[in-house]
């Protein structure tokens, strides 16, 4: 309480003050942790998609060389069994296309070689496999993203489409890369069914990364 001077009377103000220190130390603490699960997540990425890499595109590939010289040895004795050989080819050569795929989608050197309009043109080209809908992708190509934002931004943009597809009963979606004023931005949208963020945020903190 301290007395403040009103025309000729004495009015008394009062003032709040509160610690903040705790809470910048919590949020510190949150963007550790939050980068600590992603670093964790990349690396978890990049285990699986060398294995399916190595190991299981490789053992694929023999498998499918093998199928070949079978087929070719019995191309004039048995035609039958032949026919055969070369279906089940037909059906290890999708595996390994679902292999080469999700290996690519996993790993984030893929993006960071052929870039993030290219990666991005090919999430839609698998989506649109299993989505009926329209999938448009808006790139700003005179964008220049260093390789580590590219990655992370496909990730991005791979899990809020897998949303989409899954929760929104959507019939078109979006992928927007563009500069803001703010700097640089990714946008998913869909016309789907929204929700009030309200009652998500409604009792708890808001943080930003």
């Amino acid at each position: 309480m301290f007395p403040i001077r009103v025309a000729d009377q004495i009015r008394y103000g009062r003032r709040l003050a509160a610690e903040v220190t705790p809470w910048s130390t919590a949020d510190q603490e949150l963007r550790q942790t939050v980068l600590g699960a992603l670093k964790a997540q990349e690396f978890e990425r990049n285990v699986t998609a060398r294995f399916l890499h190595d190991v299981v595109g490789q053992n694929l590939t023999a498998f499918g060389l093998q199928l070949d010289l079978v087929r070719m040895d019995l191309e004039n004795l048995q035609p039958e069994t032949c026919a055969r050989v070369a279906e089940m080819q037909r059906v290890l050569e999708s595996m390994m296309e679902e292999v080469r795929e999700y290996s690519y989608e996993l790993n984030p050197s893929a993006v960071e070689r052929a870039g993030l309009r290219a990666g991005l043109d090919r999430l839609v080209a698998r989506f649109r496999k299993r989505f009926p809908g329209i999938l448009r992708v808006n790139v700003d190509p005179s964008l220049k993203l260093c390789p580590a934002v590219a990655s992370a931004m496909y990730h991005i943009a791979q899990d809020a489409l897998e949303n989409s597809v899954q929760h929104s009963s959507c019939s078109a979606i979006e992928i927007a890369v563009k500069s803001t004023r703010n700097g640089l931005a990714l946008e998913i949208r869909d016309n789907g069914d929204g929700f009030d963020p309200g009652d998500i945020l409604e009792g708890t903190a808001a943080w930003a990364f």
